[in-house]
């Protein structure tokens, strides 16, 4: 469909994808396209489907990391996904099963209107 996981770039768009969670009552954590699978310690946005194109995340990009994320010591943590009831992010392993938020998908189009009965002659 050509979609991929969403990439944070502001507290807006953090706080959007935490609006859809909490409007989604059963959701507590999503995946978004943060990870550092290629080089441990090394984030990168996913940019295509296939996870083939990258964008590096860089020192001064929006962030919104929990209390010691990422750390030094998250070998095998290599996914990050968004915490609702904080908004924060955290790494963790990608095997992981969860929600995952998407981005460049269009909604599907909406059935038709039926017709409207016409009312009975009087």
């Amino acid at each position: 469909m050509g979609g991929r996981l969403a990439q944070i770039s502001s507290a807006d768009d953090n706080a959007a994808i935490v609006a859809l969670m909490t409007a989604n009552a059963n959701v507590d954590k999503v995946w978004i396209g943060l990870n550092d699978r290629q080089v441990e310690g090394s984030f990168r946005w996913v940019r295509e489907a296939d996870g083939v194109s990258q964008i590096p995340w860089q020192t001064g990009d929006y962030e919104n990391w929990g209390t010691n994320e990422p750390s030094s010591s998250t070998a095998g943590k290599d996914c990050v996904h968004v915490l609702q009831s904080s908004a924060l992010w955290f790494a963790r392993s990608c095997d992981q099963v969860k929600p995952s938020v998407c981005m460049g998908i269009a909604p599907p189009p909406s059935p038709p209107t039926p017709p409207q009965n016409p009312p009975p002659d009087s």
